[in-house]
């Protein structure tokens, strides 16, 4: 599957936009959207199934944590809880975290 052309969206589904392909975006990016709003739009998700951007307004951006599956591990998977700094975006600030192995190869990450 190559990097394929989609639909920007807002939460609603409407369609707003068109991008260029899901890998030049990034949840929490505002600029370079190509969208005329009134409102300032930001991506919310990436919909990678349907192949679309999501955008929505600065409040919907913000989440308690999140759930990551297919997780490479660099040595061991941890037996327990870790205690982490987290980071979205790479220039985020870090926000200290609680990672939790969930099974073989998933995660669950709580921001404090």
């Amino acid at each position: 599957d190559g990097i394929r052309a989609g639909e920007i969206v807002d939460i609603a589904g409407r369609v707003l936009g068109h991008h260029q392909g899901l890998p030049f975006y990034t949840v929490g990016q505002r600029r370079g959207l190509g969208l005329v709003s009134p409102e300032k739009l930001y991506v919310v998700a990436l919909d990678a199934e349907k192949n679309r951007v999501i955008v929505g307004p600065e409040q919907e951006l913000y989440s308690r944590g999140l759930v990551a599956s297919e997780v490479k591990w660099p040595a061991e998977r941890p037996p327990a809880e870790l205690e982490v700094e987290a980071k979205i975006r790479y220039r985020s600030p870090p926000v200290a975290s609680a990672v939790v192995p969930r099974g073989k190869d998933n995660l669950e990450v709580t921001f404090k």
